[in-house]
């Protein structure tokens, strides 16, 4: 019981640490791995553009696959930042213990994220199919 009332007054004293922290985070929580699967979508979405034809319709839907990869990654990269600002607000303004309310409701952003990928994985298998179809 005095570990976990300790742990709330350290907190409480780096009350504004953790708001710098948080907001920093919200500029780089998953960043990189949204950034690549965003550069993989939208060179996605270029590549398969390109390859479309007046009779092929194989490529349109992988680049709508790749286009709604991107989506979902912003709409991840948006509720991120909501979150982080909510965290920040809530430290900065009701201390910690409406923060760690807070924590047991905030919802994660993985599945956004596992989505986004797994849209990315399906348009490049269908490029990947349409190239196989070509060649044979």
């Amino acid at each position: 019981m005095q570990g976990k009332h300790m742990a709330k007054s350290f907190l409480e004293e780096h009350r504004w640490d953790l708001c710098k922290s948080f907001l920093e985070r919200a500029d780089t929580s998953a960043d990189i791995s949204r950034a690549l699967l965003f550069t993989a979508s939208g060179a996605g979405v270029a590549f398969a553009i390109q390859q479309i034809e007046a009779d092929e319709r194989g490529h349109l839907i992988a680049a709508i696959f790749f286009a709604a990869s991107i989506v979902m990654l912003y709409w991840s990269w948006d509720r991120q930042k909501v979150k982080a600002r909510k965290r920040f607000t809530l430290l900065r303004d009701e201390g910690v213990n409406a923060y760690l309310e807070n924590e047991n409701e905030v919802a994660s952003n993985r599945r956004l994220d596992w989505i986004a990928f797994l849209l990315l994985a399906i348009g490049a298998s269908i490029e990947a199919g349409l190239a196989y179809i070509v060649v044979d």
